[in-house]
């Protein structure tokens, strides 16, 4: 298991002992993304797959929150 890996699942229970939902629900997506990709081929990410990974769900995330600034809603930015 890659220490990225590690790193984010002991976040996560830190997170849950700490009732911090809005951090809770993050890491999770996040190791979502990366337990798909490891389904989808079949591999085990190492510690630079995973934060191609990060890097690209911040991406989506920073991309999302522009359109909707630009669109005028921030109740969603």
């Amino acid at each position: 298991m890659s220490e990225i890996k590690s790193r984010l699942l002991d976040a996560v229970k830190v997170a849950m002992r700490a009732q911090d939902k809005p951090r809770l629900t993050t890491l999770r997506l996040a190791l979502a993304d990366i337990k798909r990709v490891e389904v989808d081929e079949r591999i085990e990410v190492d510690d630079a797959r995973a934060l191609l990974i990060l890097d690209r769900m911040i991406k989506q995330r920073r991309d999302a929150q522009r359109q909707f600034s630009d669109a005028g809603r921030q109740d969603l930015a």
